[in-house]
């Protein structure tokens, strides 16, 4: 009964630590994407742990997300966890010309090493929030912001994964921001030793091109200019 119900309180509660106020996060590392420019709590996630592809980013997580629990008799449930918060996960900032998409996926990768009756979950879990970004951090905006809960959850040996995105609300945005919790937590019933480890942490953002004000000033003049044309082949 304990093998069942305890991971299911456990990912209750790495949501409920996302709702907990948080202060701004003190050290904010700059890294460039191919149209956004990420920006990351490198006090939570680590100096330079960032890795960009395209328009998305993947952390490897600290080693304290490495756990294990160890049992010596029958009678025993041992279980470790660790979680951390964050007042900024992470802020995409679109650059000049982009913007993002309120859609946003984001995945989680692990494995674990499992004894009898073990189990594992890893859990990412927050707010995502439009805003906007300077030096003093990230300050939020309305209307959009959305709760999202991901949890991996591993009942045999092997990988640890979970992917999801977020609902959106067909709206872009210059600048989107998360912050929350990332968790993980092993255990079992019983003799023996039950491992997991949390690999990666990624985001993917959908980009989408808009013109920058010379263009549209151009493209108003050519259809001002070709109106005008059309108006006088009429009158002659």
């Amino acid at each position: 009964m304990k093998s069942t119900l305890l991971p299911a309180v456990v990912a209750i509660g790495f949501s409920l630590v996302a709702l907990l106020p948080s202060a701004q996060a003190e050290t904010m590392q700059a890294v460039e994407g191919t149209n956004v420019v990420f920006y990351y709590d490198a006090d939570f996630w680590g100096q330079s742990a960032g890795t960009v592809t395209g328009n998305s980013i993947s952390f490897a997580p600290k080693s304290a997300y490495q756990l294990s629990a160890t049992g010596v008799d029958a009678a025993d449930s041992p279980y470790s966890g660790y979680t951390q918060h964050a007042a900024n996960l992470l802020v995409a900032v679109a650059k000049s010309g982009y913007t993002l998409n309120s859609v946003v996926d984001f995945s989680l990768r692990g494995s674990a090493s499992l004894a009898t009756d073990g189990y594992a979950i890893a859990m990412l879990s927050g707010y995502i929030r439009n805003g906007i970004y300077d030096a003093n951090g990230f300050w939020p905006n309305s209307p959009f912001q959305e709760f999202v809960s991901l949890p991996a959850f591993g009942l045999i040996n092997g990988s640890l994964e979970g992917s999801g995105s977020t609902v959106g609300d067909g709206q872009n945005y210059r600048v989107l921001g998360m912050l929350g919790d990332v968790g993980l937590f092993v255990g079992h019933t019983g003799v023996g030793t039950s491992t997991a480890s949390l690999s990666e942490v990624r985001y993917a953002f959908t980009v989408s091109a808009v013109p920058e004000p010379e263009v549209i000033l151009m493209l108003t003049g050519g259809l001002a200019l070709l109106a005008l044309c059309t108006r006088r082949r009429k009158m002659v």
